[in-house]
């Protein structure tokens, strides 16, 4: 291992802008689904997410403690995929986008094999808007693999 350089904070290059967005997304939905699921956990329950598209709902039964308990998880990551985006240090970013993969691999997985009582156009929705989340982080890692290590230094 070799020792980090010293150099200026402001001559540090930051990652590049599109890991940036990338991970400020993440941290948008993550924060969205959080407040609401951990604020407003029955509305949470009866419509995410949106009106007349209950997938929730639709694998009963209420539980007011564990909907609160994901709000509390996505919050959680919202501030960790907030973090990277404002510090975007590679390992950092690689160990929140792991520890995202950790979720978000069997929550697909799941999900996959839950899509019976749901609406074609839900079905759909579930497996993209889930692929997605799943997706982008893996994409993400592998530009990090591919980037110079210089390129996501701190800020």
């Amino acid at each position: 291992m070799q020792p980090l350089e010293k150099t200026p904070i402001s001559s540090r290059p930051l990652a590049p802008g599109w890991i940036r967005v990338c991970l400020a997304f993440l941290a948008l939905t993550t924060l969205i689904t959080g407040a609401w699921a951990l604020f407003a956990p029955l509305s949470f329950f009866t419509t995410f997410p949106a009106p007349g598209h209950p997938w929730v709902a639709l694998l009963p039964p209420y539980n007011e403690h564990l909907v609160r308990d994901v709000g509390e998880f996505n919050l959680g990551f919202a501030l960790l995929f907030i973090w990277t985006t404002i510090s975007p240090e590679r390992r950092l970013i690689q160990a929140v986008l792991c520890a995202w993969l950790v979720y978000a691999v069997p929550h697909l997985i799941y999900h996959l094999n839950h899509l019976m009582q749901f609406a074609l156009v839900d079905q759909i929705g579930q497996i993209i808007a889930l692929g997605f989340v799943l997706l982008l982080p893996l994409l993400l890692l592998v530009a990090l693999f591919w980037l110079p290590s210089r390129q996501t230094q701190p800020i």
